[in-house]
């Protein structure tokens, strides 16, 4: 078990824990979270975690982000007994910790991950990528955009094949009774 502190659900967002967790990666220990507040981002959508966005201030002038987002499980429902039967939550947060360093794809940066396997919560703080340009589903996306992707697909899964950590127990697929 993490012994990282975790927050359960919004309402547990603090500047306490804001200011623990980036001083585990980008926060001085001279520093810290002043205020912050949040806003749920991307409800209805249906996406397999509550997300929020978080505003935050310094006790010092930095150069530090602003604005951080959050991703913590969903609380009730379904949907997240479907994520818990199939770990999901613990192999984001694994892929973030042990995975991502090690990859060259443009990804949010992360700042904090803890996982409490007893009472089945996770929590990743990660860069706010919100002001980012995303393509549309809808629309068709051009040329270059499509080679960008494919060549960064390629390079992904070169790095990775027959990589001994896919043999771990946690990256190994699970089957899903769906009655």
């Amino acid at each position: 078990m993490d012994v990282r502190p975790i927050v359960k659900d919004a309402s547990e967002i603090t500047s306490e824990w804001l200011t623990h967790a980036l001083r585990s990666s980008i926060l001085k220990d001279s520093e810290a979270v002043t205020t912050s507040n949040w806003t749920p981002i991307g409800e209805g959508q249906g996406y397999s975690s509550s997300i929020y966005r978080i505003n935050v201030e310094y006790s010092q002038e930095n150069d530090l982000p602003r604005t951080f987002v959050l991703k913590l499980p969903v609380p009730h429902g379904k949907t997240r007994e479907a994520i818990l039967d199939v770990g999901s939550y613990y192999k984001e947060a694994r892929f973030y910790r042990e995975i991502a360093p090690e990859i060259k794809l443009e990804i949010p940066k992360i700042y904090y991950v803890a996982t409490d396997e007893s009472d089945d919560c996770f929590n990743i703080l990660m860069e706010d990528l919100g002001d980012i340009e995303r393509p549309s589903f809808l629309e068709e996306i051009g040329i270059d955009d499509c080679k960008t992707a494919i060549r960064d697909i390629a390079d992904f899964h070169a790095k990775w094949w027959n990589h001994s950590i896919l043999e771990s127990g946690w990256l190994q697929p699970v089957a899903v009774n769906l009655d």
